[in-house]
């Protein structure tokens, strides 16, 4: 059955800032983890022991030489020079040259590490499926496991001082959280209790006391989560992004402005500590991104895939931009009247979680269109303009709508 949505739109155009671009330098297997150094210098890991690296901004990357074939999941610098990479089968590396070279350190596991997070340069943390939870207190000449043996992937690792940390990943379909505040002699549970069917993904800090996590269930349960602590984890509050898509990052330039990526191209950002999160547009709703970090409050880069190896980067501190409508055929989704004086029909046979956008990105409205269920959704006391209609569908489905109305 054809699905039918009838929109008013009364809308406000807000001229556009500022873009995401693609800087990808050629093939690239599968990006994994970004991290900068400087605004100039930052480095990217990914499929295949990957590990390349731009002095320039991004302008141009090099390729490193890992000395892997492995899955590299995160990369970390503790200073300038000094950095480690953990991946696929207990690998850990180090570099203490700016990647120039990079040396296996020995895990004593086999299994996959997803994160990694360094207090100082000798001070670090390393934590992976089967529960594994490794340190180090000398640079990684050696590593000793905390914790092991369960059915807990821990996807990510955060400390706000030397002795106090965090971990979140998830067991069977249930998110989890951990807390230490002894350096890692012992990890308490923590959490948020209707984290049910979702992953927990990444963990950021913004002072002893604030932190966000995010993640999300894909398949039929098809969720986002965030969630904010500002008691140091005692209690978590969710927080709303427009999106049911997982997100698998989250980095804060301040204690008020951060972004979150996720699938589907998808990236929010927050100017008010989470209160509210805007949709920003990466213009490839099959891109999986899978990490972001700002080196500068202007300058942030996302590294992930679309069906390559993919590097997107913004010059404005993510402001919306003007989005690129995608080429989908009129007899599976269509908006018409466009333009017109007040009201749209959209219809059309993909069914999926759908968006309207101003220009900065930020959400007007969310609804869902199903099987076999029609909607109407009314927009009122908005001025004429510019807005976008975005599906989170498997389609991708992106329209600008352009109303004209006197009133």
């Amino acid at each position: 059955m054809k699905k039918i949505i009838l929109f008013a739109f009364i809308f406000f155009c807000i001229k556009a800032n500022a873009q995401w671009n693609v800087i990808t330098p050629g093939s690239l297997p599968e990006l994994r983890s970004v991290f900068f150094t400087s605004v100039d210098t930052g480095y990217a890991v990914g499929n295949n022991g990957k590990i390349i690296q731009t002095v320039d901004g991004g302008v141009t990357w090099n390729t490193q030489a890992s000395g892997l074939t492995d899955q590299l999941n995160s990369v970390f610098f503790a200073t300038d020079s000094i950095g480690f990479i953990v991946g696929r089968g207990g690998k850990i590396l180090k570099t203490a040259d700016q990647g120039a070279n990079w040396i296996s350190q020995t895990s004593g596991i086999g299994y996959p590490l997803n994160g990694v997070y360094f207090v100082d340069a000798d001070t670090g943390y390393a934590v992976g499926e089967d529960m594994q939870i490794l340190k180090t207190i000398n640079g990684g000449d050696n590593w000793l496991v905390q914790t092991y043996g369960s059915t807990i992937f821990y996807k990510s690792v955060y400390f706000t001082d030397k002795l106090t940390g965090y971990v979140v990943g998830k067991s069977g379909m249930d998110g989890v959280m951990r807390k230490t505040t002894n350096g890692g002699i012992t990890w308490s549970v923590i959490g948020y209790n209707s984290a049910n069917n979702n992953s927990l993904n990444a963990v950021y800090f913004t002072s002893a006391d604030t932190g966000y996590v995010v993640g999300g269930a894909a398949g039929s349960f098809n969720n986002s989560l965030i969630l904010k602590t500002t008691d140091g984890g005692i209690n978590w509050s969710p927080q709303t992004a427009a999106t049911i898509k997982v997100l698998n990052s989250v980095h804060f330039i301040d204690k008020d402005t951060g972004y979150v990526v996720g699938n589907s191209g998808t990236i929010f950002k927050t100017i008010n500590g989470g209160l509210n999160w805007n949709l920003q547009v990466s213009n490839n709703t099959w891109t999986y991104l899978h990490s972001v970090f700002f080196p500068a409050p202007n300058i942030g880069y996302a590294v992930g895939r679309t069906s390559y190896g993919l590097i997107i980067k913004t010059g404005g501190a993510g402001s919306s931009v003007g989005i690129a409508e995608t080429e989908i055929d009129e007899n599976t989704m269509i908006v018409y009247p466009n333009p017109s004086n007040s009201l749209f029909t959209i219809s059309g046979t993909a069914p999926g979680d759908f968006l309207i956008i101003n220009q900065l990105g930020q959400t007007i409205q969310i609804f869902q269109l199903n099987e076999n269920n029609n909607y109407s959704v009314t927009i009122p006391d908005l001025k004429s303009g510019v807005y976008y209609v975005i599906g989170n569908n498997e389609e991708g489905f992106r329209r600008k709508v352009v109303v004209s109305t006197s009133k």
